[in-house]
């Protein structure tokens, strides 16, 4: 870890502790060992989660639409990838696209760099023919589109799969974070190649018994939890911090036009702790809100977007009326 991101990870891990932000810490949940039995492995609990939760339904209802989406795409000569995720995410729903558009090219980008060590072997085994490259990044950054550097002629989609569009910095109570989300999106297509489009996926599911019981699960816990191992490691806070004395306690916010996942951690047991010079007092039962999973209806998304001259060109949903495919085409900026 650099020294920028060092500092930026210790405060942001500071605002938590101390409430001044909320749902901003999913940059940071993605995390790899760095030796034998270090129990910081976000990552990996989260490919568990992906593989094995039968109650989490997003990856398996989304596989289904992209089924149901595959013949009615155009061909692209390049597929971008943003957050491409495991090498399963990358098995199911990445390469049936690369094959069903006719892709030459696929560009994967991701937060982590061990997701990108995996699918470059992945690509090179499933999709030989495909020239792939993998940008380690964050592509909420605004360096995005030089880093990226795509050819301004590419005929082009851009894919952002796993609702990853909805873990958006926001505090739950306060409903849909507007200019966060199309900060997010506009970001992303002004790096790409002129006239490109764009799916988005995400859950619109209604039913909050089925999202509560989809997210209160074991695996999504030791996915949860996984953050205080890494700030131990990684910020080595001194102190009576603990970081086997955290819950995951999640909670649904109902909102007019969506619903909200606080995803939440809570102490245990009172500790007192310094994280540099700044000292934190975590009082047991008090719930800290690391990250937010939104769970808009399409009609919101397709409003929010067109008020920025954004258009939808086409809508679908899973039978189970969860998982929503919006496909978007870039505006001229």
């Amino acid at each position: 870890m650099t020294n920028a991101a060092q500092k930026a990870f210790a405060s942001d891990t500071i605002t938590l502790f101390n409430g001044t932000k909320q749902g901003h810490m999913g940059k940071y949940m993605f995390s790899s060992p760095l030796y034998a039995n270090d129990p910081v492995r976000g990552a990996e609990k989260f490919a568990d989660l992906f593989n094995r939760c039968a109650r989490y339904y997003i990856p398996h209802d989304e596989q289904n639409l992209i089924t149901q989406v595959l013949p009615k795409l155009a061909p692209y000569n390049t597929v971008i990838d943003f957050g491409c995720g495991t090498r399963e995410s990358v098995e199911t729903k990445a390469i049936p696209l690369l094959k069903a558009t006719h892709a030459a090219n696929y560009c994967a980008v991701d937060i982590n760099r061990d997701y990108l060590n995996d699918i470059t072997h992945t690509i090179q085994s499933a999709a030989p023919d495909i020239n792939h490259k993998t940008l380690c990044t964050d592509f909420s950054n605004a360096n995005l589109k030089s880093a990226l550097n795509a050819p301004s002629n590419d005929n082009a989609l851009a894919i952002m799969l796993g609702g990853t569009a909805m873990n958006l910095t926001c505090k739950p109570h306060e409903g849909f974070p507007k200019d966060d989300f199309i900060a997010l999106i506009e970001n992303c297509l002004n790096a790409l190649p002129q006239n490109s489009d764009m799916v988005i996926t995400y859950d619109s599911c209604t039913n909050a018994d089925k999202i509560y019981h989809s997210y209160y699960t074991k695996r999504q816990a030791a996915f949860a939890t996984n953050l205080m191992h890494r700030i131990k490691r990684d910020l080595t806070p001194y102190g009576t911090f603990d970081p086997a004395a955290w819950r995951y306690t999640p909670q649904i916010i109902p909102h007019d036009d969506c619903l909200i996942v606080a995803q939440n951690l809570t102490a245990t047991k009172d500790m007192t702790f310094c994280i540099g010079d700044q000292q934190i007092h975590a009082i047991a039962g008090l719930p800290l809100t690391f990250g937010s999973s939104i769970k808009p209806s399409a009609e919101l998304i397709k409003n929010i977007l067109e008020t920025r001259g954004i258009t939808t060109t086409r809508i679908a949903r899973t039978a189970e009326q969860t998982v929503t495919w919006h496909e978007i085409k870039q505006p001229s900026f």
